[in-house]
């Protein structure tokens, strides 16, 4: 069983970082009307830069279906948050073109860097990924048989001078957090990890005070699935089954590149599923009750 590494988190990955991100030094603003649409159209020229970069604006407007004045609207602003680079060496407008040589456009893996968290039973493993979800460092932190509450306070004391030391001189623009158990993406919670003596923890928000980064929670089957879609192989986008065996059983689903989260939230926690029958009796019906499940009248 190899451990994931950790993975950008679906909120931090340059596929869906959203044209109204906010730039490296600056305060966050408001989100505007319209808004929706312009991170729809930011998504889709990431997503094509990141497919097929160096790319030039003409072949993304092709490949995406937007229209040229939309695509160099997008451009601009992803240049300036520092997500896209232009690549002059590159340009060319090749034998018998006419007009000016277009500057072919790829994603910036030098000035910007996302940090991933997987806290699994024996210890923690904090990372920075570039752009293309390449590993740039790494750092295993033990827990030393510590659960509950007593293993998060020296993480939290520790985390922001890891990142800084990880970093490089990079700016760090969000945090992606993995776990097993059940978990609640949308509030940021880990609702039950039992190895770990987690109920109810509200792991983003205590993560977002001790970093100051946007922070995005998920299961880690979940998030390698997401991980897979963003950069792993073409056929991940159309469906995939993510099996994680270890001191949690979990699984993910995802269709149409949708990673499926289910109700509530306890998509991905196989350790609770009921089964029938046994080892040497696969026909019987297994007397053994989960822990956590009601008490039988």
């Amino acid at each position: 069983m190899t451990t994931p590494a950790p993975a950008t988190a679906p909120a931090t990955a340059p596929a869906t970082a959203p044209a109204t991100a906010t730039a490296p030094g600056t305060t966050p603003t408001a989100p505007r009307a319209g808004d929706d649409r312009r991170d729809a159209n930011a998504s889709a020229v990431l997503r094509t830069v990141l497919d097929h970069g160096p790319i030039a604006r003409s072949r993304v407007a092709a490949l995406t279906g937007l229209s040229a004045s939309a695509v160099s609207r997008q451009t601009v602003d992803l240049l300036r948050l520092g997500l896209l680079r232009e690549r002059p060496e590159l340009a060319g407008a090749g034998p018998g073109a006419l007009g000016r040589p277009q500057l072919p456009l790829d994603l910036d893996p030098d000035r910007l860097a996302v940090a991933g968290l997987h806290i699994g039973l024996p210890f923690t493993t904090v990372a920075l990924l570039d752009l293309r979800g390449r590993v740039l460092r790494r750092k295993e932190v033990p827990h030393r048989g510590r659960t509950g509450p007593d293993l998060l306070k020296p993480l939290l004391a520790r985390l922001p001078r890891l990142l800084a030391t990880l970093g490089g001189g990079r700016t760090v623009v969000g945090l992606g957090a993995v776990t097993g158990g059940s978990v609640d993406p949308e509030r940021g919670v880990i609702a039950r990890h039992d190895p770990l003596d987690w109920h109810d923890l509200p792991l983003g928000e205590l993560l977002a005070g001790a970093t100051g980064l946007p922070v995005q929670v998920d299961n880690h089957a979940r998030a390698l699935t997401q991980a897979e879609i963003l950069f792993g192989h073409p056929a991940a986008r159309r469906s995939m089954v993510q099996l994680f065996v270890g001191h949690v059983v979990d699984a993910a689903l995802a269709v149409a590149g949708t990673v499926h989260l289910g109700p509530p939230s306890a998509t991905g926690d196989l350790g609770h599923l009921p089964v029938s029958g046994t080892v040497t009796d696969p026909d019987a019906d297994s007397r053994a009750r989960c822990h956590c499940a009601p008490p039988s009248e």
